[in-house]
């Protein structure tokens, strides 16, 4: 079984320098990236598979993080996937 663990977390800026304790990304020992709004992983960038956003409406403020942070990676292409593939990428033990 491989596990991963995560090797960082940080707060990201919504705009200007100031980071936003509501805007989450961590890095995961496999490269993955998953990006949380209000501690809910909600899009992610996966080594081999892309990126990809959660179909699952939450709000507009959550709308509105998961667009900017998506642009802020210049994501092309990405996937709408079930929220639960999202909650799945962190180790169970782990919150954001």
């Amino acid at each position: 079984m491989k596990v991963t663990t995560v090797t960082s977390v940080k707060n990201i800026p919504r705009g200007g320098q100031r980071a936003n304790p509501n805007m989450r990304e961590a890095t995961l020992s496999d490269g993955t990236v998953v990006f949380a709004s209000y501690s809910t992983p909600v899009a992610a960038h996966v080594p081999g598979k892309g990126y990809m956003r959660t179909s699952r409406k939450w709000s507009v403020t959550t709308t509105k993080h998961v667009n900017l942070w998506l642009a802020r990676q210049n994501a092309g292409n990405v996937a709408e996937v079930d929220q639960d593939v999202l909650d799945a990428l962190l180790p169970d033990d782990f919150s954001l």
